[in-house]
């Protein structure tokens, strides 16, 4: 079983059998962060995610580890040459489930074509603590139900939940550990237009990881937006990463480049995001019906820096 997709039921045993003598002291820890690629759907997915394994291994030695956090690709012909692509990451690499990973199968079909051994995980590194959460679930009820063959297109209200099993699991991982801690999801955390309430999907994985007897969440990162943006809710830091591809509006308006970023930790809590900057490649027609009311709509990951507000 490789470490990296271990289920987190037993990440949690294996954490809860450290002593305090063998926690290390919090380190730098860098990684590589990329989401929305849309195989199978953006025609030129494959050469951006090349992009990303070329610029990642370039700087292997630097690089901790490499996530991507949903909707890598679809399960059809094809998708191989998506997997091939990121197994040959020379980092640990890491998938979270999106939405439309999703749409021509369920969710055990997406973790088989990933290779992935459960869709909610965690690890650590350098003294600090990852999650990867899975938000793919609808509410019936009391009933959760996983995206399967496209079954989330209905009521906004009924989508992008957590499964119950999945949280009480959360609150157990975080419980048995004190260290900062990091989430990734592709369903956003914390991003809201400006004076709105996190919707109740959001509220209830917030009640869970601001538990103040449970380990600081420092941050949350996620995609599935297909924005740029830094938020804060309570002083935790929600960081939306931008698709790899392109923006959606009446149609796919692509980035000319591939956009990712990597991401910086340094023990203090600074953080800095090296992000690919890049242009519409679009008519200026289309480019003139954009909305311009979408918060941290832009073709790329700005560089930017700021401190973690939760760090003990």
């Amino acid at each position: 079983m490789s470490a990296r997709h271990l289920p987190l039921a037993l990440l949690v045993a294996l954490v809860g059998c450290r002593s305090p003598a063998d926690e290390p002291q919090r380190g730098s820890v860098r990684f590589a962060v990329i989401s929305d690629i849309h195989h199978g759907l953006a025609p030129d997915a494959l050469e951006r995610l090349e992009s990303f394994v070329a610029a990642v291994n370039a700087r292997a030695e630097d690089v901790d580890f490499a996530i991507q956090l949903g909707d890598f690709c679809l399960a059809q012909e094809g998708a191989e040459a998506c997997t091939e692509a990121w197994n040959r990451l020379a980092v640990p690499a890491y998938h979270v489930l999106g939405n439309h990973d999703m749409d021509l199968t369920d969710r055990d079909g997406a973790m088989e074509l990933f290779g992935m051994e459960s869709s909610t995980y965690s690890f650590d590194v350098a003294g600090w603590h990852f999650v990867a959460l899975d938000l793919n679930h609808l509410k019936t009820g009391e009933e959760r139900v996983p995206y399967a063959n496209s079954n989330y297109y209905v009521d906004a209200e009924r989508r992008a939940w957590a499964g119950t099993e999945d949280l009480h699991r959360l609150r157990a991982d975080l419980a048995s550990t004190d260290r900062p801690t990091i989430t990734f999801s592709h369903q956003p955390l914390g991003m809201t237009f400006e004076g709105d309430e996190v919707p109740p999907q959001q509220e209830e994985v917030f009640d869970v990881l601001l538990d103040p007897e449970s380990a600081p969440v420092v941050a949350c990162v996620s995609g599935h937006l297909h924005t740029d943006r830094l938020t804060w809710h309570a002083d935790v830091a929600c960081l939306s990463i931008n698709s790899a591809s392109y923006f959606w509006s009446r149609g796919m308006v692509p980035y000319r480049d591939p956009v990712f970023a990597f991401v910086t930790l340094t023990p203090d809590g600074s953080v800095h995001v090296e992000g690919v900057e890049s242009e519409w490649s679009a008519e200026e027609s289309v480019l003139a019906e954009l909305p311009r009311t979408i918060p941290g709509m832009r073709p790329g990951i700005v560089e930017r820096s700021f401190r973690l507000r939760r760090l003990p």
